[in-house]
This record gives C-alpha cells, structure tokens and sequence, in this order.
C-alpha cells in the first residue's frame, strides 16, 4: 500500500474523530445566566471569522481541481494510469479537509454562568480574563496571560456586555 494511503487513512481517521469531540455540549456547574449561539470559527476569531467562512468552500473546490488536473498532468506526462490507492489516498485527504471545516463552521452553544463561560467541554474562570473590547459587532474578551492571551469573541448585545462586565468585576473583588 502506498504511503500517502496511510497519510490519508490517519486524517480521515483524525478529522472524525475531532468532528465528534466539536459536537459535545458543555454542561455547567454552576447557576446559567445567558444562553448564546455562535459559529466556532466566530468564537475564536471573532469578525475574522467570516471571511474563512467564505473562502474555505473557495479554497477546497481549487484543492480538488488542482488534484484532478496534477493527476491528468501525470497521466499525459508519464502515460502510465495512476495508481489507485494515490486517488484514494486524495480522496481521504480531501474529505479530512472537508469534514474538519464542517466541525469548525459549526454554531455552538455558549453558556455564560456565574462562575465562568462553558462552550463544548471548555471551560474559562472569569477571573482568568483582564479586559473586554466591543470589536465590529463582536464583544472580545481578552485573558490575562503576558505572551499568549487567550481571547474569545461572543456577538455583541448589551445584555452579554452587562453580565460580561459585571462577572469580571465582581471576579476582581474577591
């Protein structure tokens, strides 16, 4: 068997199986204040976010017709038949690609509690977070970490920036 073969069986493999750890819910521990949906790929890059949306469908269509193409270049250059686990093994890849973008491009339930924000099976004390920033459309809160912040973007509604800010007080007091 072809070693791309195996490449393509292990993210094939990889890609369902973070396709299937993208769809758990989180469950909070403590008393739920506010209940929003977002996109994945949002949460993290907040407005950034949408042009990946956008272009990711763009960019796989070109990857599966700059394949088709090199395995025709191949064919016309070399006149032999390509071998079929090296199509298979371009199909697996392509599908890995595919079902990884599905999982990112997912909306998801963010729970804002009393004691923290749960999304999926994450969890993020409010206290580890320093700042808040209202940034085009998105409220973006910001960790307290020196180099590597972490930061995650929620839509902005004034509901969420109250309960946002007033968590982040009331964390700071204690």
């Amino acid at each position: 068997m072809d070693f791309y073969l195996y490449i393509g069986i292990v993210l094939l493999i990889q890609s369902i199986i973070m396709l299937n750890i993208m769809k758990k819910d989180a469950k909070p521990k403590s008393k739920i204040l506010k209940l929003t949906k977002i996109h994945y790929i949002n949460l993290l890059y907040g407005k950034k976010g949408e042009f990946d949306k956008k272009a990711m469908p763009i960019f796989l269509g070109l990857i599966v017709i700059g394949l088709v193409v090199f395995d025709i270049l191949l064919y016309w250059i070399y006149g032999s038949s390509i071998s079929i686990s090296s199509i298979i093994a371009e199909i697996f890849i392509v599908l890995s690609m595919t079902i990884m973008w599905k999982a990112y491009n997912k909306e998801i339930t963010v729970y804002l509690c009393e004691d923290g924000i749960y999304y999926q099976n994450i969890f993020i004390s409010w206290d580890k977070f320093k700042e808040t920033k209202n940034e085009n459309g998105f409220i973006k809160l910001i960790g307290k970490g020196k180099i590597f912040s972490q930061r995650i973007y929620l839509k902005y509604e004034n509901e969420i920036e109250n309960i946002i800010k007033s968590q982040i007080e009331k964390f700071r007091e204690e």
